[in-house]
């Protein structure tokens, strides 16, 4: 869409849409619960071993059952602090609100003071509760006993979720301001002290000194939890009292007890608990202790870099839709979403960084509807326009109005005996009527044949548009076979597709889209008819047509040009370069083909050359310039037409006028030459000689005409008759013909016949004529008192007359030219040999026309052999 002046501005629009709803998204946070089950489920496959040095001293069933229903006497507690004291505990935190006075048993407090002075490594929590919503904030601590011998004092607060799952925990909180390390947190600054200094955390500016009441807290973290509940070591308070446990199980260690046992403890939902298993707060807290020792806290990506990336983010398949197939924008759709959660997988994991990533999901996956929605609104607005253009261009197409229907029908009434024609739609209403009235039809009319009805011919036409009827007055007791019909039916379909318009308008009741589908269809149907409709007319055309770019390649190639330029019609030429395809056609005249195309294409003027193939025919190339419409440089049109008839028969007038100047004219003014000459003689001895001449001179010009009009019979195939003939029938009368003169001359002539009958079809005079003028040939071209052998025999399924001599014989570079007409071949020391140069043209003729051929074998000074090959009859 991006690049179009109505495009670009939607691309703009939707992009400031995506992100304007990305960041609205990320400032209100409308989308908290998607990103917490998002978080929820890393955590879940997030779980790493619980640590060997903190060891949970749990206050289950086990231990309410050995020592007593709760709350227990604080001397209980305090002999476990010294016997944790005493086997090496690193620090010890006991998850227990003392904020009362053990009434039940006076001396205890006293008693659990000195065990945590003695200890000098305990922690003890400090509760930060609201009883009542919009109440004063209140904190408890331990009695004050118990609060000043403690080593060190840490809130147990954890912070729950709206949906009520805790996941965060605030490392330091107070009233009115954040002085209250956590628990954990208590314990391990006790036990390093320097290293705490710089703590993980959201940070919270705000003071409320001057607003006690008010909970200030800093640093928020969230946890990623270890595992499940009970994933930490536990070991029950009574074994621990009473030392049922191996040695160093509380060595250098840090001990968390609390209360773990169902109903009395304080269990928490988090993201790894079952649904009916909450995890206890001494386990939250070493979950806590674990993730600060690991430098695992995880931390929030604060707002102006969420609503960076995330914009960003909504951003980027704008950027590649435009680019992108509908199919592959639904995949990079698909790969955005991933690539999203593996990114906030990757930061979450890598960096500690927790990126929530609902919002950009939310835009990403309304990005491809959206796109897909105004892709298609464009689209929708192209095929209008183009379909509404196909329309107006159509409309210009001959035979779609009812201006040329008329012209049409006067047509095919000068074809056809049609006296009337008319159309009707598919309610029976006249659309166009011609001629004759044609009255309704009788009946159901049929597809694909006619109903007789008197002189009326009914038929319906389908393709183009609705169902039609058309029907005739015919004027032929037959009724129209399938050509006559296609015509009829032509001008049916062009008038009906004017009728209906090529894009119609959407059917009601019918989806937009398959309408507009369909006009597509048909649109499409009526280029590719246009295309083959120019495609076979390039086909038939006689002549060799190329359409050439102006850079030489071509475009657009008929079979006759792709005959004419590789001799092979099923050759493709399309996108062959045009110089190439030149190389076998060489020009008469001096022009080269470059300044041909030079004046065709630079000079935007027609250029025309006559050239020769090297398979022996004559061309006509033109060369047009073709300037299209759309502001591209010109193309060339190339049009080869085949003139070798034309250069054949200017070339045998010329061959002609010669012949009627020079050979036929020289014996007729000698001829008249000798009869002034005989005017002047006295007697008959004196004339003799001069009519002697004269008849010698006229039997030659005799000759000349005789033989021309011989071969002008051949040529043209007048007054040839062909029937059943036997060629040694037809070649003893040749040579019987020829003896006299093979006598006159001194010359032995002999016949050899291998065959006792050789039949083939043809005509015999015309063969006759052909031997007896081989055989002249050899008399006149052999000396005196030589040899001149006529054969005929078979040669599997053809028959071979021969006619062999040992006379002058023929040069190698004479051999090509031997059977053209008025052709003549002397020597210097030959004798002067009297010949017309039409004889071996009319043998060549005659074995053309009888499907034959003529093999010449000679060698100068040697003789030559001169054999007419036919084909033998099939019976």
């Amino acid at each position: 869409m991006i690049g179009s002046r109505t495009a670009l501005p939607e691309w703009f629009a939707l992009s400031a849409l995506l992100i304007g709803v990305t960041l609205f998204l990320v400032h209100s946070d409308w989308l908290w619960r998607v990103d917490q089950l998002i978080y929820d489920a890393h955590l879940k496959t997030w779980s790493r071993p619980a640590p060997d040095d903190v060891v949970i001293v749990a206050i289950d069933e086990a231990s309410l059952s050995a020592l007593g229903r709760w709350p227990w006497s604080r001397r209980v507690h305090a002999e476990l602090i010294d016997r944790l004291t005493a086997e090496g505990a690193r620090a010890i935190a006991l998850d227990i609100i003392f904020a009362e006075e053990d009434v039940g048993d006076p001396g205890s407090d006293e008693a659990l003071a000195r065990s945590l002075r003695d200890s000098g490594r305990s922690v003890l929590p400090v509760l930060v509760e609201q009883p009542t919503s919009g109440g004063q904030l209140i904190e408890t601590l331990p009695i004050p006993v118990l609060a000043s011998a403690t080593t060190r004092l840490g809130h147990v607060h954890v912070e729950l979720d709206l949906d009520g799952i805790a996941r965060r925990v605030y490392l330091f909180e107070g009233r009115g301001e954040a002085y209250w390390p956590s628990l954990t947190l208590a314990m391990l600054q006790f036990v390093e002290p320097g290293r705490w200094d710089d703590l993980p955390g959201m940070r919270n500016p705000e003071k409320a000194d001057d607003v006690p009441q008010l909970s200030v807290r800093d640093h928020q973290i969230l946890v990623p939890f270890a595992g499940a509940p009970g994933h930490f070591p536990h070991i029950s308070y009574a074994q621990a009292l009473n030392g049922e446990y191996l040695e160093g199980t509380f060595t250098d260690k840090f001990v968390l007890v609390g209360v773990t046992a169902i109903g009395h403890g304080d269990g928490l939902p988090t993201p790894v608990s079952g649904h009916n298993q909450p995890m206890p707060g001494v386990e939250l807290h070493a979950n806590i202790l674990d993730t600060l020792r690991r430098g695992m806290a995880v931390q929030v990506l604060n707002s102006p870099w969420r609503m960076v990336l995330s914009a960003l983010l909504a951003f980027l398949p704008m950027l590649l839709y435009p680019r992108l197939s509908p199919r592959s924008s639904l995949l990079v759709a698909m790969l955005l979403v991933v690539l999203v959660l593996l990114l906030s997988a990757a930061l979450l994991r890598v960096e500690k960084l927790w990126f929530p990533p609902a919002p950009a999901l939310f835009a990403l996956t309304i990005s491809y509807p959206l796109w897909s929605w105004r892709r298609l609104e464009s689209t929708m607005r192209y095929l209008d326009g183009e379909l509404a253009r196909l329309q107006a261009e159509h409309s210009a197409l001959p035979i779609t109005g009812s201006s040329h229907f008329a012209p049409a029908m006067e047509f095919l009434s000068g074809l056809l005996p049609v006296r009337g024609w008319t159309l009707r739609d598919f309610k029976g209403q006249v659309i166009a009527n011609w001629g004759q009235p044609v009255l309704a039809p009788p009946g159901a009319i049929p597809v694909g044949s006619w109903l007789e009805d008197g002189q009326q011919l009914w038929t319906r036409v389908t393709g183009r548009a609705e169902e039609w009827s058309m029907g005739v007055v015919w004027n032929s007791p037959n009724p129209p076979n399938e050509v006559e019909g296609q015509l009829l039916s032509e001008v049916a379909y062009q008038f009906t597709t004017h009728a209906a318009g090529t894009a119609r308008e959407p059917v009601r009741g019918v989806e937009i889209i398959d309408s507009r589908i369909e006009q597509v269809q048909n649109a499409t149907k009526h280029i590719r008819a246009m295309r083959s409709f120019v495609a076979s007319s390039m086909e038939k055309m006689a002549d060799g047509v190329l359409v050439v770019s102006s850079l030489g390649q071509v475009l657009l190639a008929n079979r006759q040009a792709a005959r004419y330029l590789c001799s092979d019609p099923d050759i493709d030429l399309t996108g062959k370069p045009l110089l190439g395809l030149l190389n076998d056609l060489s020009i008469h005249d001096s022009t080269s083909w470059e300044e041909a195309l030079r004046q065709a294409l630079l000079e935007l003027r027609t250029a025309q050359l006559n050239i020769h193939h090297k398979n022996g025919f004559d061309l006509l190339v033109q060369m047009t310039p073709f300037v299209r419409g759309d502001d591209q440089p010109g193309d060339i049109i190339v049009n080869f037409s085949d003139i070798s008839a034309l250069t054949a028969s200017e070339r045998r007038r010329s061959e002609v006028l010669e012949f009627l100047s020079h050979d036929l004219r020289s014996p007729l003014v000698s001829v008249l030459a000798l009869l002034e000459l005989a005017k002047e003689k006295r007697s008959e001895e004196d004339t003799s000689g001069l009519l002697q001449r004269m008849r010698s001179y006229t039997e030659k010009t005799l000759s000349l005409a005789d033989q021309f009009l011989h071969l002008a019979r051949v040529e043209s195939s007048e007054d040839v008759s062909f029937h059943e003939v036997e060629l040694v029938s037809v070649a003893t009368g040749a040579f019987e013909e020829s003896w006299a003169q093979a006598k006159s001359k001194q010359i032995d002539l002999k016949r050899q016949f291998d065959v006792d009958e050789a039949w083939v079809h043809g005509d015999g005079e015309l063969l006759e004529r052909a031997i007896t003028n081989l055989l002249g040939n050899a008399i006149r071209y052999s000396p005196p008192k030589s040899e001149v052998l006529l054969t005929v025999a078979r040669n599997g399924k053809e028959f071979r007359c021969c006619v062999i001599d040992n006379g002058y014989g023929i040069a190698g570079e004479e051999l090509p030219r031997l059977f053209d007409r008025f052709q003549r071949f002397e020597r210097e020391n030959e004798r002067k040999v009297r010949s017309t140069g039409l004889g071996l043209a009319l043998v060549k003729a005659a074995a053309d026309l009888h499907g034959g051929r003529v093999e010449v074998e000679s060698k100068e000074g040697k003789g030559s052999r001169f054999c007419l090959v036919l084909n033998a009859n099939a019976s």
